[in-house]
């Protein structure tokens, strides 16, 4: 029986081939999409992915193009956009106001509509109301090849270990936005996240400096389980907040978001 199943793995291998095949690129997908909190997907470890086809599977080793390099180009060029639309946008506030903005905040809404996270981090942009050497402004200085590498070691941090740990934070605003809180909602809601921050800022001084560590060392099995507690706090924000809306909320909700599609 044994030999039968090794012959026909020799001999008719298309059935094989194409279920490799189609296992590498649902990876990817699931891999790649964007996290319902904005984030980016994950950093790809194509190496890991190929381990999971067998060595005598020739075609898939053989055709199997390169993703991650395509990847990573495209959140690059994706940020890159995003940072100049900003500067154009810190540029014409400064004509306006005789200074740069001391938030990017106070660019919305007359300047920009909404101040999106940076699509290669999925964090909030680093921006200081400083020029660099090249004229450009921290923060918002256009991408390369070379610094993506160090940006993308922060799609790998906790969200409470950068700074306003700005996931938790995007996730509460785009909760409030998504209910159209009124004023004690939202106070409410805002009251909820700095628990959460405040509870997880205790952790972070016991185990964040642990955990980057770990992840500079690109020891993710380790940081992850370590990431544990930072977890079940998401979790948690994410459940208190859910006992907010109004039921008449929730449906306006779910209209607008059926209208959506």
């Amino acid at each position: 029986k044994n030999l039968a199943v090794a012959l026909r793995r020799i001999y008719l291998p298309d059935r094989a081939v194409k279920r490799h095949l189609n296992t590498y690129y649902e990876r990817i997908r699931e891999g790649t999409r964007k996290h319902k909190d904005g984030r980016p997907g994950t950093i790809l470890e194509e190496d890991k992915l190929l381990e999971a086809i067998p060595p005598w599977d020739i075609v898939n080793y053989a055709t199997i193009p390169s993703l991650a390099a395509v990847y990573e180009a495209t959140l690059r060029s994706e940020s890159n956009f995003e940072r100049a639309k900003l500067r154009v946008a810190t540029e014409a506030y400064r004509k306006d106001n005789g200074r740069l903005p001391p938030t990017l905040d106070a660019l919305s809404p007359n300047y920009v509509r909404r101040i999106n996270a940076d699509p290669l981090t999925g964090y909030d942009f680093d921006y200081r109301p400083e020029p660099l050497a090249s004229g450009e402004l921290v923060g918002l200085e256009a991408v390369t090849r070379d610094s993506a590498s160090e940006l993308r070691k922060k799609r790998r941090t906790p969200a409470i270990l950068t700074p306003r740990a700005s996931m938790w934070r995007r996730y509460a605003m785009d909760f409030i936005e998504r209910y159209d809180f009124d004023a004690a909602q939202r106070n409410s809601a805002e009251s909820i996240l700095r628990d959460v921050e405040a509870k997880a800022t205790i952790f972070e001084r016991a185990q964040g400096a642990r955990i980057k560590e770990l992840i500079d060392r690109g020891d993710m099995e380790t940081a992850e389980n370590k990431m544990g507690p930072l977890n079940n706090l998401f979790d948690e924000l994410k459940k208190r907040l859910d006992r907010l809306p109004t039921a008449s909320q929730k449906a306006a909700a779910a209209d607008n978001s059926n209208g959506a599609d």
